[in-house]
């Protein structure tokens, strides 16, 4: 064995490849024939795809499914721990597993280079197969047609929003990005769209392939009843009356609950009480996260336009009147003025940090980004867990603090959170 613990193991991935996003199949490919993994799997597949709701549309099938088989999830990026991106009915998997996984890749990758989510994407298919699973929910981590999660035939394509991000290497309008998005669907297989602006690349190649696509507001529907009930209906003649998840609030999060509906649907696996518990359980980190702290905290993974406009439609909803106070980090490619903006008017103070990734937007640089916005109070911290003592010092019991940004920003307060109640309990003598 190369390493004796999954930290060597995620250590050394991270430096293995020249560049940390490297889309591309042709590398993986020729490590997955090597293992074995091309052949048609056992287990139907379920494949992710979009700007946003991604995360949540995947944990709500996952909630839905485990009770009609055994279900493999596999998602990206993890917070705190990497076990979070592999997941057997809901289980993190081991570390001896991951590792076991991991030297699987090792010997059968010669001298190919792998990307650190390649190398992931290989060992959680390994898993997969080795267990016996009966279901494969597998995320994107970019894009669409060329994210190694692609090299495997989806049963079924989900693709959530469509919007602006990561435009570096999915172009710059919603047609490009959407041709990539497009990019999971195979010939005659379904395609269930939660995006109610489709764009024309996307319903074109659905046409061309064959892909029989499901469109929300078209063909089946997310209807908010109030009292914390929504109404899903499908044009085949389903209609069912359903609580709102309450720990994945916003209309928006309707729509990741119909389309995962919609797939259950196509799977022949629809059962009203399985879907009814499933919505009132499940629930995701850093998704409009809510924290009884001793300070009001929200902890939300906005990093783009898009999921800024929803966070700020639910602090208006769920934390109306309350002054709001922002910790806030971000990666470079991302468009920080239009994450800022809609939050501009709701926030009195503004806490900034760089996180630890190679790829954070150093601090002046966000500071200076942040002051081109014109925001009304803005200071700068070396670390997250700084930004939020200040920020939550000035919020007191009357205010409300939003972690948000970067996956990263939100892990390093849950790090640091975690490593606080630890600490508490180790000093807290025996009764």
């Amino acid at each position: 064995m190369r390493f004796s613990s999954l930290s060597e193991w995620v250590d050394w991935q991270q430096r293995l490849h020249t560049s940390s996003i490297d889309l591309g199949l042709e590398r993986i490919r020729v490590v997955a024939r090597r293992m074995n993994l091309l052949e048609a799997p056992d287990f139907q597949i379920i494949t992710a795809a979009g700007t946003n709701g991604k995360g949540s549309s995947v944990a709500l099938l996952e909630a839905m499914l485990r009770p009609h088989g055994r279900v493999g999830t596999y998602t990206s990026p993890h917070f705190i721990r990497y076990n979070e991106r592999v997941r057997i009915d809901g289980m993190e998997v081991d570390d001896a597993s991951l590792c076991h996984a991991f030297e699987q890749v090792e010997q059968a990758r010669g001298d190919t280079s792998l990307s650190f989510f390649e190398y992931g994407t290989l060992a959680a298919l390994s898993i997969f197969r080795e267990r016996g699973i009966d279901y494969a929910i597998l995320e994107v981590g970019l894009g669409g047609r060329m994210d190694a999660v692609n090299l495997w035939d989806a049963d079924i394509a989900l693709i959530t929003s469509i919007s602006i991000d990561h435009t570096e290497w999915l172009g710059r309008t919603r047609e490009s990005i959407g041709r990539e998005k497009a990019g999971i669907m195979r010939p005659g297989r379904p395609v269930v769209c939660g995006e109610p602006d489709l764009p024309v690349s996307l319903s074109d190649q659905a046409r061309r392939l064959g892909a029989p696509l499901q469109r929300i507001g078209i063909d089946f529907f997310a209807e908010p009843l109030g009292s914390g009930r929504w109404r899903y209906r499908h044009r085949d003649g389903i209609s069912l009356d359903l609580p709102t998840p309450p720990r994945l609030p916003g209309r928006v999060q309707l729509n990741n609950a119909a389309s995962a509906l919609t797939v259950l649907h196509h799977l022949g696996r629809f059962d009203p009480e399985t879907i009814r518990h499933a919505l009132e359980n499940v629930s995701l980190t850093g998704r409009f996260q809510i924290l009884d702290e001793p300070v009001d905290t929200v902890l939300d993974i906005a990093h783009n336009p898009e999921g800024a406009i929803n966070l700020v439609r639910n602090l208006r909803r769920y934390r109306p009147g309350r002054p709001l106070h922002a910790v806030f980090s971000a990666l470079q490619e991302k468009d920080v003025p239009n994450i800022l903006g809609p939050l501009s008017p709701l926030v009195k103070s503004w806490h900034l940090s760089e996180v630890d990734s190679p790829r954070a937007i150093p601090l002046e640089t966000l500071r200076i980004l942040a002051e081109s916005c014109r925001l009304p109070e803005v200071h700068v911290h070396p670390s997250v867990t700084e930004a939020y003592r200040e920020a939550a010092s000035r919020a007191g019991q009357k205010g409300t603090v939003v972690v948000f940004g970067s996956v990263f920003a939100v892990g390093e307060f849950l790090l640091h959170q975690s490593e606080r109640l630890e600490s508490n309990q180790e000093q807290t003598p025996p009764v």
